[in-house]
């Protein structure tokens, strides 16, 4: 009876050694998936996971994994070239309008001065502004829907170099002077005397800096816009004002492409877009906080380069 117990006790022991072991393979193995798994995801790399392991089932679940894996890189390879594809034939398509819409610019402006010289009624006279204004718009969206499409696919290169932001700003704000004046807006400047240097692209900036006086000036629902430059570790330039059209929930879905807040059927919602692209290439960061009493600050971080 005592040998009986053990040789129980012996095989209960080789048992669980066996089955330690088998555990032990298998911990290391879901290990080993969880780890190129996350790294897939984190790295975004395109690999496979190896099965040495003798499990059947461990075989099976791998083999299942890895032909999922390959149908995801096969369709993430036909999304970027369908994205390729799209941008290059939204790019062509701006190019074909451009000039059709130019000549009819050109017409417009013609029949907007000949309307004035011939004393034709105020009420035509008054169509064929309207009429020349959406001419502009839809050149200004043609515009935008082109250089997005080369800003993404990299065909514009920025020409970085040390400028004066406060300069810049100064020079932008200017531009809508007498729009602001003939709205009677109550305008608030903190805007520093002293130059701040920052290197990034003259143009884009003044881009970017338009969209944003833009947009506070298109989406205010009191006559009021604040601009100001905050500096500090990083220079933080801003634009508010006080809106009730911005929803606090999407405020990141604002820099989608083609995104538009509702009610305000203007624009081709690329505007914000191609700013965040531009800010991102010259190493900076775009965001738009909204606040509970209706404000709405766009903000344009940017590294600030120390005076030599």
């Amino acid at each position: 009876m005592n040998k009986l117990a053990i040789v129980l006790l012996i095989i209960t022991i080789i048992l669980y050694i066996i089955q330690y072991s088998k555990n032990r393979e298998i911990k290391k193995q879901l290990d080993y998936t969880n780890n190129i798994l996350d790294k897939i995801i984190i790295e975004d790399t395109e690999e496979y996971i190896l099965s040495p392991t003798n499990e059947e089932i461990i075989k099976e679940n791998i083999i299942a994994i890895n032909k999922l894996l390959e149908k995801y890189y096969i369709d993430k390879l036909e999304f970027k070239n369908n994205k390729r594809e799209m941008e290059r034939l939204m790019t062509n398509i701006s190019h074909d309008f451009k000039t059709p819409l130019t000549v009819l610019k050109g017409y417009g402006e013609i029949l907007e001065l000949n309307s004035v010289k011939e004393n034709l009624p105020v009420e035509i006279v008054n169509n064929i502004i309207k009429l020349n204004n959406k001419i502009d718009e839809i050149i200004n969206i043609q515009e935008e829907y082109f250089n997005s499409s080369k800003i993404i696919s990299g065909d514009i290169i920025l020409e970085m170099k040390n400028l004066n932001i406060v300069r810049i700003f100064r020079e932008v704000l200017l531009e809508f002077y007498e729009l602001l004046e003939e709205r009677n807006y109550n305008v608030e400047i903190d805007i520093p005397d002293t130059e701040i240097i920052i290197n990034g692209d003259e143009e884009a900036l003044k881009r970017v800096l338009r969209n944003g006086i833009d947009n506070g000036i298109k989406y205010s629902v009191k006559n009021y816009i604040g601009f100001r430059i905050i500096n500090n570790d990083n220079i933080i330039i801003e634009i508010e004002n006080y809106s009730d059209n911005i929803d606090l929930s999407k405020d990141k879905k604002l820099f989608e492409r083609l995104y538009r807040v509702e009610d305000k059927n203007v624009g081709s919602g690329l505007g914000l877009s191609i700013s965040e692209e531009l800010v991102n290439a010259m190493n900076g960061e775009l965001s738009i906080k909204t606040t509970m009493d209706k404000k709405m600050i766009f903000s344009i971080i940017l590294k600030k380069l120390e005076k030599s």
